[in-house]
C-alpha cells in the first residue's frame, strides 16, 4: 500500500480523504449514537463481581434487552473498523515508515471487540438460564456458583480471548496510526 500513495500526488491523496470525510464523519457520530442507544436500552452491567447471582438472575429476566444492548454496543464497535481505516491509510499516505501491512491489526480489533461483546451475552445467557433452573454446585454460595456457571460457558472463555486480541487490537491501531 505504500508504494500505491507513493505513485498518489498530494491532490490525489487529498481528494480521495475529502471524499470520504464525511462518510466517515457519519460512522464516527453512528459509533457514539450507537452506544447511546446501548446505554439507553439500560442493559445493565453483566461484569459486577460482587453480586453475580443477582446479575444472572436480572439476566434471565431481560435477556433480550440484554442482547439488544449487546448487539447495538458490538455494532458502534465494529463502525469504529471505519474512522481506524480512514485515519490509517491518511497516516500512510503521508509516510512511507507507515507499515501498511498492519492496517489489519487495525481493523480486526475493532471487530474482535465486537463479537466479544456477542459471546458475553451468549455466554452469561447459558449461565443464566443454568443458574435460574438450579444447575452448578448446590452447596456453593449463590455468587460461587454463579461465577462457576459463567466460567464454565464455553463462550466464556471465547470472551476473555477476542477481548484481550480486540483491546490490544485497538490501542495499537490508535497508537500506531497516531505516531
Amino acid at each position: 500500500m505504500a508504494a500505491e500513495h507513493a505513485q498518489l500526488s498530494k491532490r490525489e491523496i487529498l481528494e480521495r480523504e475529502r471524499r470520504w470525510a464525511r462518510p466517515v464523519a457519519f460512522a464516527a457520530f453512528g459509533v457514539a449514537l450507537l452506544f447511546i442507544l446501548a446505554a439507553i436500552t439500560g442493559g445493565g452491567d453483566v461484569n459486577d463481581a460482587d453480586e453475580r447471582s443477582v446479575v444472572l438472575e436480572e439476566f434471565e429476566q431481560s435477556s433480550g434487552t440484554q442482547l439488544v444492548s449487546s448487539l447495538l454496543q458490538a455494532a458502534g464497535l465494529a463502525l469504529l473498523a471505519v474512522p481506524l481505516l480512514y485515519l490509517f491509510q491518511a497516516a500512510a499516505a503521508r509516510s512511507e515508515r507507515m507499515r501498511s501491512a498492519l492496517i489489519g491489526i487495525t481493523v480486526a480489533g475493532p471487530l474482535f471487540l465486537a463479537s466479544a461483546f456477542v459471546a458475553r451475552w451468549i455466554a452469561f445467557d447459558g449461565a443464566a438460564t443454568d443458574f435460574v433452573m438450579g444447575m452448578g454446585d448446590q452447596a456453593a454460595d449463590p455468587d460461587t456458583r454463579a461465577d462457576d456457571l459463567i466460567e464454565d460457558q464455553s463462550a466464556f472463555g471465547v470472551t476473555r480471548g477476542l477481548q484481550f486480541a480486540g483491546s490490544l487490537g485497538i490501542v495499537f491501531g490508535l497508537g500506531y496510526t497516531s505516531l
